[in-house]
């Protein structure tokens, strides 16, 4: 199923892929460059051949490596 929305709900299973101008787009090989810098997250399994990737597990909030206020969203979005 094709989709543009950015905040579409992926399923545990349900693969994820690219349109074939994505696979060459500058900002994309960038920012999957820096995901090998960093490494990759274990909820998540990546093929670089096919440019697909598969949510395995929904991940608990320790499992993201990203430092996130929720309370400061959650405040933005009470307004």
């Amino acid at each position: 199923k094709k989709v543009d929305i950015p905040s579409y709900t992926v399923s545990v299973g349900q693969a994820i892929s690219l349109e074939e101008k994505l696979k060459q787009s500058k900002s994309v090989l960038t920012a999957l460059e820096r995901i090998d810098k960093n490494g990759r997250v274990a909820w998540l399994e990546y093929n670089p051949e096919t440019f697909t990737s598969r949510l395995l597990t929904i991940p608990a909030r320790e499992d993201i490596p990203v430092d996130i206020q929720e309370q400061v969203i959650v405040e933005l979005y009470s307004k």
